[in-house]
């Protein structure tokens, strides 16, 4: 599951607060917050934390810090994801539907003699009734 709006936020902007330029304006922040955030997103909240984690203590630059977490966090995700694939392709295998076993109409006739059954009679058509 992705991380929200808010990971992103909280761990991106402690990214850049650490090693943009002072000529950084506000503008220029969000811009390259939102650019970030599109090729970040895809990223589980704990994954992005230990990317960012990983930024943190080495981007000396903004232009950094996005390729370091994706260094940081790539493996990790292709783990994750082989091991879902995994599990989904070992789950409890299902077993055949049951053939269906249809009684004769000689078992049938002497199943209803035994519990003293007869057999009803088709019903009328509702032209009839």
């Amino acid at each position: 599951m992705p991380a929200d709006v808010a990971d992103f936020r909280r761990e991106l902007t402690a990214c850049l607060a650490l090693c943009a330029p002072s000529a950084m304006g506000e503008q220029d922040r969000n811009e390259w917050l939102r650019a970030a955030w599109g090729t970040l997103r895809h990223l589980p909240a704990d994954l992005l934390a230990r990317g960012c984690a990983a930024a943190r203590a080495e981007a000396d630059h903004p232009s950094r810090i996005v390729p370091i977490v994706s260094r940081e966090t790539g493996e990790w995700l292709r783990l994750r994801r082989r091991r879902w694939r995994d599990a989904q392709e070992e789950s409890v295998p299902t077993l055949p539907e049951p053939r269906p076993t249809y009684c004769t109409a000689e078992e049938a006739a002497a199943i209803l003699a035994e519990f003293g059954l007869r057999r009803a009679a088709a019903p009328l058509p509702p032209e009839d009734r």
